[in-house]
């Protein structure tokens, strides 16, 4: 597969655009970048990339529309509606309690996009609230997208899941699409703001004593310091007792700020205390780099094949990570951790880690440990974490596979596991589930090539002999498994014929 960066005239214009804006461009997203990247030549009228950084250079606002064209995210109303649903039923009740009923409740969406965030936001704000008792701030880096959300009008793409009566309440038809009701644009103040701008830039607009953030599916975008960053400033942008609401993929930022981490059903939730607490001082989370040609680390190993403990009650707070704790301690806990994780003690080897950190098998155990008590919510979210920082590892991407399997989202799974026998073919249990999957999707041609390989690579195994990350699946029981779903989908496919 050719890198796709091999033309090294695209490097300096992302090396720009990371100062601009904080934006960095993992392997993930190259593709997507350079796409981006050769529409805003085009409209520029340039063929050359070295033409083109010249100009950008010399003219920001061209600068700002490549930006723009970089950023415009996939958003629509009422979306991740578990989040939104911990919010109304929980967030807002609590932070209403607690506020005088002169005072108003300040919201703010941060990377707002096209402002279905924002406006959902406000549908909830004036079901729930006594209008004139609420504001809501949205703002984001994309001029373009600030200029669509200022207009109002939406296509049906944007209502996907969306009950008919709110659209019936708060939007006119226009056509094709759907504008929204003047009385819910006129809840909404959209500005232009860079999360990654120096500190002074953050009190215009005022976004001081905030009692909630939601900053969704935005941190995903920056490296570690750029995040680190910006946790400290939504942290101290929030009044005591304040919410922020990230997205499921996103980074945990208790890591890098000392914000209580609530854990719920719905998804996991950070909160300022409501006592400032005792000055310390703050150590960075550790940080590394991985090399692509690096060859993969030893994985860890399988568990034990003793039966674990019935979990108990989902927990529902974690407490915050100890970013005081001496190294030495931290190794000692991955110790505690490993040997609580061959027993099942999943709860417990989640306490001892506290987060995903810098070292993968640690990472593994917490984020098994997570999808064993089924927090697949908080799974999701450290899986992605640890991801970014080691893209290239195959067991890795396993699990986020598995994972996505588990949350019986489909599509997105096999793409996973397209990922992960890219990176490793070898790995049979990744051709197994790869065949579920597109038998699900009822890719049939594909899942029989998938259970083909997963056979062939069984075959080469001692039966008794346990599959690579296959939780102690004997490569015998795994091959005829293999064999009964080929004979079955030929079957299905002879029967059709």
């Amino acid at each position: 597969m050719d890198n796709i960066w091999s033309k090294s005239e695209y490097l300096p214009i992302t090396e720009l655009v990371r100062d601009v804006s904080g934006l960095t461009f993992p392997s993930n997203r190259l593709g997507a970048a350079q796409r981006c990247i050769d529409l805003a030549m085009k409209s520029e009228g340039i063929a050359k990339p070295f033409d083109y950084l010249r100009h950008i250079r010399q003219d920001r606002a061209a600068l700002d529309r490549l930006v723009d064209e970089l950023t415009v995210g996939e958003t629509y109303f009422f979306r991740e509606q578990e989040r939104l649903e911990y919010f109304r039923r929980h967030i807002l009740p609590e932070l209403l309690a607690r506020k005088s009923p002169q005072k108003e409740l300040r919201l703010w969406s941060a990377g707002c996009s096209t402002g279905e965030e924002p406006y959902t936001l406000a549908i909830i704000l004036q079901e729930d609230v006594k209008a004139g008792h609420f504001s809501v701030l949205a703002t984001d880096i994309c001029r373009k997208a600030l200029a669509k959300a200022a207009g109002g009008v939406y296509s049906a793409w944007s209502f996907r899941g969306v009950d008919h009566s709110i659209i019936d309440r708060y939007f006119s038809r226009q056509g094709d699409d759907f504008a929204l009701c003047q009385d819910i644009l006129s809840l909404v103040t959209l500005a232009h703001l860079n999360l990654t701008s120096p500190s002074s830039s953050f009190g215009t607009p005022d976004t001081a004593n905030m009692d909630i953030i939601f900053c969704r599916n935005v941190l995903i975008y920056f490296d570690r310091p750029t995040i680190k960053n910006i946790a400290e400033r939504l942290f101290n942008c929030l009044s005591p007792g304040g919410w922020l609401v990230t997205g499921a993929s996103d980074p945990t930022l208790a890591l890098f700020s000392p914000f209580e981490t609530v854990s719920s059903g719905n998804g996991t939730f950070l909160r300022r205390p409501l006592e400032r607490p005792e000055p310390r001082s703050h150590r960075s989370a550790p940080r590394h780099s991985i090399s692509l040609s690096k060859d993969i680390d030893q994985i860890i190993s399988t568990r034990s094949a003793s039966k674990p403990p019935e979990p108990g009650p989902t927990p529902k707070t974690f407490g915050r990570y100890d970013r005081e704790r001496p190294e030495s301690s931290r190794e000692s806990s991955q110790e505690r951790a490993a040997g609580e994780f061959a027993q099942g003690n999943w709860k417990r080897v989640i306490e001892l880690l506290g987060t995903v950190g810098s070292d993968r098998t640690a990472n593994i155990m917490y984020i098994r440990s997570l999808m064993n008590l089924s927090l697949t919510h908080e799974a999701e979210a450290a899986s992605c974490q640890a991801l970014e920082a080691d893209p290239l590892s195959s067991e890795l991407n396993l699990l986020k596979a598995l994972l996505l399997m588990q949350m019986k989202r489909h599509d997105a799974a096999a793409k996973t596991f397209e990922t992960v026998i890219y990176l490793d073919r070898s790995l049979a249990v990744a051709h197994f589930s790869h065949g579920i999957v597109m038998t699900i999707l009822k890719e049939e041609t594909e899942a029989l090539k998938s259970y083909r390989n997963a056979h062939r690579l069984c075959q080469a195994l001692p039966a008794d002999e346990e599959v690579p990350f296959a939780e102690g699946e004997r490569a015998g029981v795994m091959a005829q498994s293999a064999v009964c779903c080929i004979k079955l989908l030929e079957a299905r496919s002879g029967a059709a014929s």
